[in-house]
């Protein structure tokens, strides 16, 4: 995403069941569906994995406090409709791979 200097990538990879960090690992069903990144969008939802419920995009990115217009440029990752992904917050809870394959999402900053 040229907009905020950052290269978003998907990619299977092989997790052992020691893999202590599962936040940006999803499961290897999710991946047939097309995976679109895209800035958020008012009234999307996301369900955090340390969270009972999920909650509306903009009030978790109120309560990280991001504002303006980076607010306006967060990166997510949708399968569908449904955000799977949110930068800062991981992939959603029912979504995570929890051993096996999964799909990694990675995060780097974008060269110039």
């Amino acid at each position: 995403m040229k907009e905020v200097g950052t290269v978003i990538e998907a990619c299977f990879s092989k997790m052992n069941h020691d893999a202590a960090n599962t936040e940006c690992v999803l499961r290897p069903e999710i991946a047939q569906k097309e995976l679109l990144v895209r800035n958020w969008r008012p009234g999307d939802r996301f369900w955090p994995a340390h969270t009972k419920q999920a909650k509306k995009i903009k009030e978790l990115l109120q309560d990280i406090h991001i504002s303006g217009e980076e607010k306006r440029l967060w990166p997510v990752i949708a399968a569908g409709e449904e955000v799977v992904w949110v930068r800062g917050l991981g992939v959603r809870r029912d979504f995570q791979a929890k051993k096996g394959t999964g799909v990694l999402i990675h995060e780097s900053p974008l060269r110039k």
